[in-house]
């Protein structure tokens, strides 16, 4: 039976061979099975690989296009922002100025009023409006250190006019009869009149850059020099005069003191670099509060501030303020 039995299962089921080492030895078919299946997993674990890369790949390119799009629509909206916020700085700006122009207006009024409404006037309430006025382009100044007839005075530029190409008809002067200062008025329109001053001022000067000197016959037979000049306004003729005074007295009392000069753009005497005083007058008379200085400048150069004040102030002073009456 017990042959019978191993013989019928050698007959009916396949079963490992084993070797003289009594090792198992598989059938091919189990070994292209499992192979097939191993490949199979590879293959699905590849493909699973593959498209979560994709996915991936697609998700963080979709994130960033989304970033980017939210980033681009935020920086329209803070463009946007800033050039609202420009336009109203700029709107506030203009308003400021107008109201400021406002405020100016309303001033000189309430001036102009006050002396309408006052009892007595002095000569500089007359002339306050005056003293800052823009200088007038079409006109050029002509001025005398002494008393010269009006006459006498327009015999003496006629030649300098006509050789600038001016003919008589063009200008006419204004004036006293007998005078210090007189005005040469061109007989055109405002641009045309400035034009004509700049060229005849320019015939001052010659090829060579020597400027020409006229003179004036006085009623003593004497001849004087004129000053021939743009006009300037009030109040840069009153600088000018502050500023020579000014100069006059360090030029005496301080001649160690180099480069001093007056910068006419700044109204201002320097010494070299080192500013010493702005001119800032508010009527033809200047005081002591017209004198602006730089301290720390006046120190460096060794200054006494309060002489040189008085000085300056004793020359700009006419001189029938300077006579002394007795009883």
């Amino acid at each position: 039976m017990a042959d019978g039995a191993v013989g019928t299962e050698a007959a009916g089921t396949k079963r490992p061979c084993r070797d003289s080492a009594d090792q198992p030895v598989f059938h091919g078919e189990l070994g292209d099975l499992l192979a097939k299946h191993l490949e199979q997993q590879q293959q699905l674990v590849s493909g699973m690989l593959a498209s979560s890369s994709q996915g991936t790949t697609k998700l963080l390119s979709d994130f960033v296009a989304f970033s980017e799009e939210r980033f681009r629509k935020q920086d329209e909206k803070i463009g946007a922002v800033d050039a609202r916020c420009s336009n109203i700085e700029a709107t506030q700006n203009a308003v400021q100025a107008e109201m400021q122009e406002l405020k100016d207006g309303q001033t000189r009024l309430e001036e102009q009023l006050r002396l309408a409404n006052s009892n007595v006037l002095s000569r500089e309430d007359v002339a306050s409006d005056k003293f800052d006025r823009p200088p007038d382009l079409s006109i050029i100044r002509v001025s005398s250190k002494k008393f010269a007839t009006k006459v006498a005075v327009e015999n003496a530029i006629t030649p300098w006019l006509t050789n600038a190409g001016v003919s008589r008809d063009l200008w006419s002067l204004s004036g006293n009869t007998t005078g210090k200062k007189f005005r040469v008025h061109f007989l055109q329109n405002p641009l045309s009149s400035a034009r004509l001053v700049e060229e005849c001022l320019a015939a001052l000067k010659d090829e060579n850059g020597t400027w020409t000197e006229i003179y004036v016959t006085l009623v003593n037979k004497t001849r004087e020099k004129l000053f021939i000049s743009p006009d300037e306004s009030p109040k840069a003729e009153t600088q000018r005069r502050m500023a020579k005074s000014l100069l006059r007295v360090l030029a005496e009392d301080y001649a160690h003191v180099e480069e001093v000069h007056f910068r006419k753009n700044k109204a201002s005497v320097f010494a070299g670099k080192v500013g010493i005083a702005i001119m800032q007058p508010t009527g033809p008379n200047p005081s002591r509060d017209s004198f602006l200085w730089n301290l720390k400048g006046v120190e460096e150069l060794g200054l006494e501030r309060g002489a040189i004040l008085t000085k300056t102030l004793s020359y700009l002073a006419s001189p029938e303020d300077q006579i002394h009456w007795c009883v």
